[in-house]
Order: C-alpha cells, then structure tokens, then sequence
C-alpha cells in the first residue's frame, strides 16, 4: 500500500498530479464572485433556515403529482433552493397487512408528525401539499379497494 501522495510510487505521483489539477479548476477570488451576476443569490444562499425553506412554498401552485422544485422566490425572506421529499409508492399494494401499515405511516407523517417538524429543523408543509398528498395516500389501494388510514 502506498500513502496518499508518497512519490516515490508511480501511482503516488499520478495522484498528486490529479489532485492538484482538480483544486486548479475553477477557481475565483471572492472579488471576482461578487462581481457576478449571481452574487445576489450568493448572498441569500447563506441565510437558510426554517422560516426561509417555509417561505419559499409560499404562493406556489403545486401540480397535482406534486413534482416540483422551488427556485428563486419572489419572496425575499424565501431560501432559494428548496423542494419535496418525494416517496415512490406502488398504488396498488400487493400484501395488505403491509399496504395498511405503509398508509397509516403515511397518515401519520402527513397530520400528527407535523407538529414535530420545527423541533427537528424541517419546515412544515404547505396546507395546499397536506390536501395533495392525502388525496394520493387515499388512492393506495390492495385488490382494487381503497386501504383507509387509522
């Protein structure tokens, strides 16, 4: 075994060769930055928190399937980068003991474990995605019937 950067294998030089040309690449002064274009957003970059993930939802129309990332709000207390977790889900659950139990976690997630979501630092979801996301939960079905939470 060689150590990272031990010249005196062949492979050690190589590395180091790659290594330094991988910190050469792209590389500008904070001067040169602030002078670009995406300064601004630079600077909100480096205000995320709760509150700001929560504004960034707000006043966003959310599709039906709710596949959507939120950039650049209009909101200037918004984060600019934010989005959904999303869960693949089979609609139609093949075992029905497991099926319920993946809808009552659902449920669960969608409605009581909300109220956890400040203390844990996730911002809580929009009412307008709670609606869309019951109304998935509530179309998982086993054998063609609705499996209704708990």
């Amino acid at each position: 075994m060689w150590r990272f950067g031990d010249s005196r294998s062949s492979s050690g030089r190589a590395a180091n060769r790659r290594v330094n040309r991988l910190h050469r690449v792209g590389v500008c002064g904070p001067k040169q930055y602030y002078r670009s274009p995406d300064a601004k957003l630079f600077r909100k970059l480096h205000r995320p928190s709760v509150a700001s993930a929560s504004a960034a939802a707000d006043g966003v129309t959310l599709p039906a399937n709710m596949l959507i990332m939120i950039t650049n709000s209009s909101n200037p207390t918004a984060y600019p980068i934010t989005g959904f977790t999303w869960l693949l889900v089979y609609q139609n659950q093949k075992d029905q003991v497991k099926g319920q139990e993946l809808v009552n976690l659902l449920w669960w997630i969608l409605t009581r474990a909300q109220t956890n979501n400040n203390a844990l630092t996730y911002p809580q979801l929009p009412a307008s995605a709670i609606t869309i996301a019951e109304a998935q939960v509530n179309s998982i079905t086993f054998n063609g019937q609705p499996l209704h939470h708990n």
